[in-house]
């Protein structure tokens, strides 16, 4: 009888070591749970803090657009070589826009007259259309490495009437292209 007994308690020695094992797997598996969700939720909030600031930004972008004449006028540049300029650069060269709290900058470049493309102006004319690119700072002033660009390109009534040997094309003043830089 006794070895049934040695038996019996090393039967219950083994159930109660693989339930433990058992049971840090169940704790190892729901920390790896909770630690996705925890990621996955930190995840959620940055992706809707970059879609508020991208909406922003494009609030921004369109008060930019309605400006007739800035005083920050560039020559024109590429794009890689306009998103590498310094804040300093920025402060000298562009116009400050504050916008719910948050400080932006703005370029505006002369890119053209369209060729044989007209645009109305407010007195019903059929005038030249001038393009501009429009670039949009927000450089954040708690984090200094955290900055985004946006351009955006515009076509206005310009001042001359329209003058084309071939057809003449009209279109509608206003944005025309949107990028994230």
């Amino acid at each position: 009888m006794r070895e049934t007994r040695v038996d019996a308690s090393n039967n219950q020695g083994f159930v109660l070591l693989i339930m433990l094992i058992f049971m840090q797997m169940v704790a190892l598996l729901i920390a790896r749970e909770i630690s996705m969700l925890a990621y996955l939720k930190q995840s959620l909030f940055h992706h809707v803090m970059d879609v508020q600031q991208e909406n922003e930004m494009q609030a921004v972008m369109r008060l930019v657009d309605h400006y007739k004449r800035p005083s920050c006028m560039i020559n024109h540049m590429s794009h890689s070589a306009i998103s590498n300029m310094s804040l300093r650069w920025w402060l000298k060269h562009g116009c400050k826009i504050r916008f719910h709290g948050n400080e932006y900058f703005f370029v505006r470049e002369y890119l053209g007259v369209g060729a044989c493309i007209g645009i109305r102006n407010q007195h019903n004319q059929v005038v030249v259309t001038e393009y501009y690119r429009n670039t949009l700072l927000y450089h954040s002033d708690i984090n200094e490495l955290e900055r985004r660009l946006m351009q955006d390109t515009v076509a206005i009534p310009g001042n001359n009437i329209a003058v084309c040997s071939g057809q003449l094309r009209l279109i509608e003043s206003g944005r025309k292209m949107l990028r994230r830089i």
